[in-house]
């Protein structure tokens, strides 16, 4: 998945969400490809504002899928997984000369669910 905004959208039954209908397909693992949050300014409360949004609204229903996601039998090996583009730095062709780098990463590791004694959080 790519450019997640987070709005409260419904999809046409008005009753359920993208992640919804993903979590539908039981994937094995969930990859996002860039752009996993949207935020007005590039700052490090901002990025964290809006990673928790996106982890703990129901309107979203992101928490949801995550939870199930952690649930299934399909997923021993699986998980969520994803590569960082310039909104998960935190603002629209932000970089390598982005400010904080270290703990903008670090925050989308920590929103991916890994946890820093684990080996591939870096």
């Amino acid at each position: 998945g790519s450019c997640h905004k987070n709005k409260n959208v419904l999809n046409d039954d008005s009753k359920s969400t993208i992640w919804d209908a993903i979590g539908k397909t039981n994937p094995d693992t969930f990859l996002w490809t860039g752009d996993a949050v949207y935020v007005k300014d590039a700052t490090l409360s901002a990025l964290q504002s809006e990673y928790q949004k996106t982890l703990t609204s129901s309107k979203i229903g992101y928490s949801k899928f995550l939870t199930q996601m952690a649930a299934s039998p399909n997923n021993s090996s699986g998980g969520t997984h994803g590569t960082w583009d310039d909104h998960d730095f935190g603002g629209n062709d932000l970089g390598y000369e982005t400010a904080s780098k270290t703990e903008r990463l670090d925050l989308y590791l920590k929103f991916l669910g890994f946890k820093e004694e684990e080996a591939e959080y870096r």
